[in-house]
């Protein structure tokens, strides 16, 4: 029963009442049990339409499932779409007068036992307004968007807990400006980047991360930017460097008393002293968008939100390291399905420094608090 449940939640056979077909092994007195299925084309097609503005937007969608690539070149398999290898393939499409986009991922889950490999491609074309007349032009529609990114992802599972993801990122983003001729002719090149990630995650957290009450959760970051142009290697192995880690430990003390530490660290190097959005902040609960990268915002309940105009907590152009530790003692007081309500009180510290030379561990902005 649990293999047949196991293969019906795979969503790859339409065929879930099986004929089991014994074979016998005479050699070492076991037997070979054959299950004849059926594979599951469960593809999918969209296509609709909406309006963004007074912008009419076309959009077409196709989803394919249990798909094969290795059959596309099988001469015995030469079908409009052929399936089999439980691979997907996304292509999605919006198209407008005043905006374009393309997307297409490929995802192998299977790409061995424990290992998957996901591709993707994405492309943006936007004609948009600016806040003021550039360039005194009398249309204000006055320049183009165009993004192209390209993503390479590997999923390790090491065991039940510990997962191991790599990624490698192309993103290519400019604006196209209008000249005096009113044609999209004068480009300006905005971002460019070439980076890798690689994270670490352990989770054995238990029962459920509403409100756990054993295990332990640990990530491991880190992120390199390779230099936009050849000259630049020359000098600089890498644009930008970012190393995280954050672990939490979960305890019961007894039967509805836990507790929860957790401590966090993160250095950074940046080779473009000007570019302060890539620094880290700290501060309050809340992220404000249109100030900091959210990657980068340390939460420091009993602070103010940091503000690069100001800094609060960090400094004003953001800081390169950082520390906090946290400690937390969580009381149930109403259990009842899947809600849950408890008493917390908690005690955190943490800082940033703007240099290693002014890195101090023990040198750390405090807070305690209570609530429910």
């Amino acid at each position: 029963d649990k293999s047949i449940t196991n293969l019906k939640n795979l969503n790859l056979f339409s065929n879930v009442k099986m004929q089991m077909q014994i074979v016998p092994n005479s050699k070492n007195n076991t037997l070979d049990l054959n299950w004849v299925v059926s594979e599951n084309r469960n593809s999918e097609f969209k296509l609709k339409g909406n309006f963004q503005g007074k912008d009419l937007l076309g959009e077409i969608s196709l989803n394919i499932n249990n798909f094969s690539l290795l059959n596309c070149f099988h001469p015995n398999n030469l079908k409009i779409i052929p399936y089999g290898d439980n691979q997907k393939v996304l292509l999605d499409f919006t198209i407008g007068k005043k905006l374009k986009k393309y997307n297409f991922s490929f995802i192998h889950p299977n790409l061995t036992d424990s290992s998957s490999i996901k591709f993707n491609c994405f492309y943006k074309n936007e004609l948009t307004k600016e806040d003021i007349n550039f360039r005194n032009l009398e249309n204000n529609e006055n320049y183009k968007i165009n993004k192209f990114k390209s993503t390479i992802e590997l999923n390790k599972k090491i065991n039940e807990n510990n997962n191991l993801l790599f990624n490698i990122n192309y993103i290519n983003k400019n604006k196209i400006y209008k000249d005096k001729t009113l044609s999209f002719s004068e480009k300006s090149k905005i971002y460019k980047d070439w980076n890798s990630q690689l994270i670490f995650n352990h989770n054995s957290i238990s029962p459920d991360i509403i409100f756990p009450n054993k295990g332990g959760y640990v990530n491991i970051n880190s992120f390199l930017e390779f230099p936009k142009s050849l000259n630049k290697l020359k000098t600089n192995k890498f644009e930008y460097f970012k190393f995280q880690m954050k672990s939490f430990l979960y305890k019961k003390i007894f039967k509805k008393l836990i507790s929860k530490i957790g401590y966090e660290f993160g250095v950074l190097h940046n080779s473009n002293k000007n570019d302060d959005f890539k620094q880290f902040y700290m501060g309050g609960t809340s992220f404000q968008k249109e100030n900091l990268n959210q990657t980068n915002f340390i939460p420091l309940r009993g602070y103010y939100e940091p503000n690069k105009l100001y800094g609060v907590i960090s400094p004003k152009k953001g800081g390169s390291f950082y520390e906090k530790i946290l400690t937390e003692l969580r009381y149930l007081i109403v259990e009842k399905n899947s809600f849950k309500l408890w008493l917390l009180n908690f005690f955190e510290a943490g800082n940033i420094f703007d240099s290693y030379k002014n890195f101090n561990p023990f040198q750390l902005k405090r807070s305690i608090g209570t609530g429910i």
